[in-house]
Protein backbone atom coordinates (compact mmCIF):
# COMPACT_ATOMS: atom_id res chain seq x y z
CA UNK A 1 0.00 0.00 0.00
CA UNK A 2 1.09 3.35 -0.53
CA UNK A 3 0.36 5.44 2.10
CA UNK A 4 0.70 8.89 0.89
CA UNK A 5 -1.54 7.58 -2.17
CA UNK A 6 -3.74 6.44 0.71
CA UNK A 7 -4.00 8.98 2.64
CA UNK A 8 -4.30 11.80 -0.01
CA UNK A 9 -7.42 9.46 -1.71
CA UNK A 10 -9.18 9.67 1.36
CA UNK A 11 -8.63 13.34 1.92
CA UNK A 12 -10.19 13.89 -1.35
CA UNK A 13 -13.07 11.95 -0.85
CA UNK A 14 -13.75 13.29 2.62
CA UNK A 15 -14.43 16.57 1.47
CA UNK A 16 -11.23 18.20 1.75
CA UNK A 17 -9.43 19.84 4.59
CA UNK A 18 -11.92 22.45 5.04
CA UNK A 19 -13.95 19.53 5.87
CA UNK A 20 -12.16 18.67 9.14
CA UNK A 21 -13.07 19.88 12.33
CA UNK A 22 -10.92 17.27 14.14
CA UNK A 23 -8.45 14.11 13.05
CA UNK A 24 -7.35 11.86 15.34
CA UNK A 25 -6.51 7.81 15.77
CA UNK A 26 -6.55 4.96 17.83
CA UNK A 27 -5.03 1.46 17.11
CA UNK A 28 -7.08 0.99 14.18
CA UNK A 29 -8.91 3.52 12.96
CA UNK A 30 -8.86 7.38 11.35
CA UNK A 31 -11.42 9.00 13.80
CA UNK A 32 -12.81 12.32 12.20
CA UNK A 33 -14.65 15.32 13.56
CA UNK A 34 -16.31 16.76 10.30
CA UNK A 35 -18.26 19.72 9.85
CA UNK A 36 -20.95 17.89 6.77
CA UNK A 37 -20.72 14.14 6.94
CA UNK A 38 -22.77 14.09 4.38
CA UNK A 39 -20.30 15.46 2.24
CA UNK A 40 -17.86 12.62 3.07
CA UNK A 41 -18.21 9.93 -0.11
CA UNK A 42 -18.72 6.96 2.21
CA UNK A 43 -18.78 4.51 -0.82
CA UNK A 44 -15.99 5.57 -2.82
CA UNK A 45 -13.92 5.65 0.78
CA UNK A 46 -14.49 2.35 0.90
CA UNK A 47 -12.74 1.33 -2.48
CA UNK A 48 -9.48 3.15 -1.58
CA UNK A 49 -6.51 0.44 -1.37
CA UNK A 50 -5.98 -0.23 2.72
CA UNK A 51 -9.06 1.06 3.94
CA UNK A 52 -11.31 -1.95 5.84
CA UNK A 53 -14.34 0.05 6.54
CA UNK A 54 -16.25 2.73 7.73
CA UNK A 55 -18.56 3.92 10.58
CA UNK A 56 -19.57 6.42 11.96
CA UNK A 57 -20.50 6.28 15.20
CA UNK A 58 -22.00 9.85 17.55
CA UNK A 59 -20.43 12.21 15.93
CA UNK A 60 -16.91 10.31 14.36
CA UNK A 61 -16.51 9.24 10.84
CA UNK A 62 -14.28 6.58 11.54
CA UNK A 63 -12.34 5.12 8.91
CA UNK A 64 -11.00 1.45 9.58
CA UNK A 65 -7.18 0.91 8.00
CA UNK A 66 -6.18 -1.81 10.68
CA UNK A 67 -2.14 -1.79 12.14
CA UNK A 68 -0.96 0.62 9.81
CA UNK A 69 -3.09 3.12 10.43
CA UNK A 70 -0.41 5.31 12.14
CA UNK A 71 1.47 5.10 8.23
CA UNK A 72 -1.82 6.86 6.93
CA UNK A 73 -2.10 9.14 9.63
CA UNK A 74 1.37 10.80 9.30
CA UNK A 75 1.14 11.71 5.43
CA UNK A 76 -2.54 12.62 6.27
CA UNK A 77 -1.84 15.34 8.49
CA UNK A 78 0.93 16.33 6.14
CA UNK A 79 -1.15 16.74 3.66
CA UNK A 80 -3.33 18.65 5.56
CA UNK A 81 -1.11 20.72 6.94
CA UNK A 82 0.47 22.19 3.21
CA UNK A 83 -2.65 22.52 1.72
Amino acid sequence: MNYKETATSILEKIGGKENIIRITHCATRLRFQLRAEEIAETEEIKKIPGVVGVITQGDQYQIVIGSEVDDVYKPLVECITNL
